[in-house]
C-alpha cells in the first residue's frame, strides 16, 4: 500500500497482516492510492518474485523476462 494514500488509513492496512490469508504487508514510501498504477517500477517486481514463488514446480513459465526458472 502507498504511505500517502489519502483514502485508506495505514493502520487499517496493517491489521490486515494479522490475517492467516495474508503473507505480508508492504508499504510503499511516497506512494498514494493505486501503488500499481503511480510506481508499477516497486509494484511489479514484487508481483513477479509472488508468481514466480507460487507458481507450481516444473510449470513452464510465460514471464516475458527472458528468465526461465524451471
Amino acid at each position: 500500500y502507498g504511505s500517502k494514500d489519502p483514502w485508506t488509513p495505514a493502520a487499517r492496512v496493517e491489521k490486515l497482516g494479522d490475517l492467516d490469508t495474508v503473507e505480508k504487508v508492504i508499504r510503499l514510501e511516497g506512494v498514494g492510492h493505486c501503488p500499481h498504477d503511480e510506481a508499477p517500477e516497486l509494484v511489479n517486481p514484487l508481483l513477479m518474485e509472488f508468481m514466480q514463488r507460487v507458481r507450481p514446480s516444473g510449470e513452464a513459465s510465460s514471464i516475458p523476462n527472458g528468465k526461465e526458472e524451471n
